[in-house]
């Protein structure tokens, strides 16, 4: 996968005791995008999640169909502009992009410091159901 550090946060999951406890962790770093036409108004949206706390995010390609801005909505209601994409993963249609306007640190998924036993099934889920299937 080109350059993301997402796969890290997947093999986050592997180490935690359950699902609950890591949806908890998690919770605070995900966040409701927003997109907008050329006239602001409304046009669609879709989920992601920060990787750093300086607001770079993931979601899918998607999400930005059609769309003239875009901004997302965390679990506290703040609402920050999106400035750019900076980079995408093809095969699962991943995107990386930068949040602007944040008042400090962002919650952010963690990424794993060891990676899988061999023969760990990791899959990851959006909301949408499994990515890269």
């Amino acid at each position: 996968m080109k350059n993301f550090t997402w796969i890290g946060l997947l093999v986050a999951c592997i180490g935690l005791n359950t699902t609950t406890l890591f949806a908890q962790d998690a919770s605070q770093a995900i966040f409701y995008i927003q997109t907008l036409d050329a006239n602001g108004q409304p046009l669609g949206g879709g989920t992601g999640f920060f990787v750093d706390a300086k607001g770079t995010g993931i979601t899918h390609r998607n999400n930005f169909i059609g769309a003239a801005s875009a901004q997302l909505i965390t679990a506290d209601s703040s609402i920050y502009a999106i400035e750019r994409i900076t980079g995408e993963d093809a095969a699962t249609g991943l995107v990386r992009f930068q949040a602007t306007g944040l008042s400090g640190d962002v919650a952010s998924l963690k990424t794993a410091n060891q990676a899988p036993k061999e023969g760990t099934s990791v899959e990851a889920w959006s909301a949408d159901g499994p990515i890269g299937a």
